[in-house]
């Protein structure tokens, strides 16, 4: 089975990873100030694509965002060397299990491609295993890229967030809306410090992170966006040391969540 996406996602999909900015990263006079830093992460050869987003972003009934994505040499992910028919299938059916891009939901394609070998994401498991949580189903019922799709705040690719900062702006006005006005999930999850602050300011959700530090603070919030209304929760990110999940959450947060997540699965 494959995931079929509307011609307006595939649209959109293919103007984020060949972003008119990442293509003028050989011009110093081009390339957009707010762009520069994570541009310079890559070389000119070979270079990955930014990530639109990952799974079925027009049916799944919650989207995770992080910050951006991390830049690796060694997983097998889309280039600007591949055509438009590749670009979209690795990204929207990225977990299906019949297109071999990654295995079992939690591992993705080593690159080079032989021998055929695949590498473990811990973050993967943590966002299926969140995803079970809220939906309230076990986390065997979970079906990666269905149930929930992942995006970033930030599509360039770079590491321990380099870029995203300056970045961030710059994404944010160019795709942000779209992408969300793509997306019928009920449920936003923020991942991390980085984008929970980053999303809260934007939409000014004064909401903090859903940890220990923060346990007395607001962690969820509703707005109406593309018509219409969303719960937005923020989230400890897969590399937070300490408990995670919806650990931190107050008890009315962690009952409202439940049943956002339930009324969703019932539109599935």
């Amino acid at each position: 089975m494959c995931i079929s996406i509307s011609q307006q996602a595939q649209d959109l999909l293919l103007k984020i990873a060949r972003c008119d900015n990442f293509y003028v990263y050989k011009n110093e006079n081009q390339i957009h100030s707010g762009c520069r830093e994570i541009l310079r992460c890559q070389t000119t050869v070979n270079r990955q694509l930014p990530v639109p987003w990952v799974g079925d972003i027009e049916k799944a009934p919650i989207i995770f965002i992080s910050s951006n994505p991390a830049l690796k040499d060694n997983e097998y992910v889309a280039l600007d060397s591949w055509t438009d028919k590749q670009v979209i299938d690795i990204h929207v059916n990225a977990f299906e299990p019949n297109k071999h891009w990654t295995k079992d939901g939690n591992k993705i394609r080593k690159y080079p491609l032989t021998p055929e070998d695949y590498l473990y994401v811990p973050f993967w498991t943590y966002i299926w295993k969140t995803t079970g949580e809220i939906l309230g189903i076990d986390v065997k019922k979970v079906i990666p890229g269905r149930s929930s799709a992942l995006s970033e705040i930030v599509h360039c690719k770079s590491n321990n967030q380099f870029g995203v900062n300056r970045a961030k702006k710059v994404c944010m006005d160019k795709y942000l809306e779209p992408m969300l006005n793509l997306s019928s999930a009920r449920i936003i999850v923020l991942l991390g410090a980085y984008s929970t602050e980053i999303i809260s300011e934007y939409y000014k959700l004064n909401i903090k992170l859903a940890t220990k530090m923060h346990a007395n603070e607001t962690h969820i919030a509703e707005r109406e966006i593309a018509g219409r209304k969303k719960l937005i929760v923020a989230l400890p990110h897969n590399n937070y040391h300490g408990k995670k999940g919806l650990t931190w959450l107050k008890p009315y947060e962690k009952e409202t969540l439940l049943k956002w997540g339930k009324e969703a699965i019932s539109e599935m």
